[in-house]
């Protein structure tokens, strides 16, 4: 009667329980090591988050955890501060190596579209377009490269035999390599 739901959801929101790894085509729960008790935990939170999602705006951090910005502004210190289009944002860490291309594949409703208040950083008008090609609502799966979006991508099912992907903006021969590897080596369906 969905009480697994329920406990998985009280113990996650306790801190006890977290989403890990994937085992097959089955993600496992484990438990939540704990810190020290009288640490602040926002600031390595917020690290996480842009260390996840970034180059992130305090708008977005903000927004992410449904914090006032004033809080969240303490807890930029340690990360790395950029800019983005002319927008100050933060990363986790050094700024990545121009050269070192990381392609990233995202499902349908993945928060690295939906999550942010300016859509424009992570995909262009025309990219959302083809993201959303009926404007109704319903979103394709992403092709990330360096955070930003430059195509779509299927995965395989019972009734298509191989992943593809669709590219809407253009990228050079040995990103649309590992583009290619990223689609195949994708191991759920």
């Amino acid at each position: 009667g969905g009480r697994g739901y329920h406990l998985i959801f009280h113990h996650a929101v306790a801190g006890h329980w977290h989403w890990a790894a994937f085992r097959g085509k089955a993600q496992l729960l484990t438990v939540t090591e704990r810190g020290r008790a009288d640490a602040d935990p926002l600031p390595e939170i917020v690290r996480r988050i842009v260390a996840a999602r970034g180059p992130m705006t305090e708008s977005d951090i903000a927004w992410w955890l449904k914090l006032p910005k004033t809080q969240v502004r303490p807890a930029l210190n340690g990360l790395t501060e950029v800019s983005v289009e002319g927008v100050r944002a933060w990363v986790a860490g050094e700024i990545p190596d121009p050269g070192d291309t990381r392609v990233t594949l995202v499902p349908a409703f993945d928060e690295w579209i939906l999550g942010y208040e300016n859509r424009d950083l992570t995909a262009p008008p025309a990219m959302m377009r083809a993201l959303v090609p009926g404007k109704n609502g319903v979103f394709r799966p992403p092709v990330l490269v360096d955070g930003t979006t430059v195509g779509t991508w299927q995965q395989r099912t019972a009734s298509r035999r191989e992943p593809s992907f669709e590219l809407t903006e253009k990228v050079n021969a040995a990103t649309r390599k590992r583009i290619e590897a990223a689609v195949a080596a994708w191991p759920h369906e």
